[in-house]
């Protein structure tokens, strides 16, 4: 009842250490929280808006105006949540989902290891290592056992939107098909799983219609 800790996911292929100074200056003017104490984490969406330049500069170009409005809108967030406050009942449950992530790296016939080899490449060997199913899930209810929201991570990378389209990637799909459930208030909060190597891609799938 003393501690306050503000878990923020942001729709970002990474985040900078600047962005948490910026939005802990923000916030820090309404709330006494410890700087240790606001966690800020990317959903690593390879397609949303840029914090940090991108490395061939193809879609991620820096814009200081989306900068801006990108630490109001994260502080405005904390701040937001935490003028919201209400006791809640926090519960834990663990979900398993098969047959959406695969390891993306792979054993070739001539003995070197391959990201991405291509679906239907028929020099694969097999995967160099196997994925998470797992989703834990924080589930919070309020006082009258109505569900306010979830945290939850899973192991996926957040990369199957292709190009240059602006996106928060699956993860916001998940969110939208929370909200059709549960109502427009419910908050579904992603915090990615160690997916480096694993992604959506079944280069196994030989369907002519299979669309990753």
């Amino acid at each position: 009842g003393k501690t306050i800790v503000a878990l923020l996911a942001v729709d970002a292929c990474m985040v900078s250490e600047t962005l948490h100074a910026e939005v802990y200056k923000k916030v820090s003017k309404y709330i006494d929280i410890k700087k240790s104490n606001l966690l800020i984490a990317a959903t690593h969406s390879h397609t949303a808006g840029p914090d940090t330049p991108s490395e061939d500069k193809s879609c991620a170009q820096i814009d200081r105006i989306y900068l801006e409005w990108l630490y109001n809108a994260c502080a405005d967030t904390v701040i937001c949540a935490y003028q919201r406050k209400e006791n809640a009942k926090l519960k834990l449950a663990m979900a398993n989902v098969e047959g959406i992530s695969f390891c993306r790296n792979y054993l070739l016939k001539n003995g070197v290891s391959r990201t991405n080899p291509g679906i239907g490449n028929p020099d694969i060997v097999k995967p160099l290592a196997g994925v998470d199913n797992d989703v834990p899930v924080l589930i919070v209810e309020n006082e009258q056992g109505k569900n306010l929201g979830i945290l939850y991570t899973y192991a996926n990378h957040q990369d199957s939107v292709d190009g240059c389209e602006v996106s928060g990637d699956w993860s916001s799909i998940v969110s939208l098909k929370l909200k059709e459930k549960y109502g427009p208030d419910f908050i579904s909060i992603m915090f990615i799983g160690t997916a480096g190597n694993i992604n959506q891609v079944d280069v196994n799938n030989l369907d002519k219609d299979y669309n990753p």
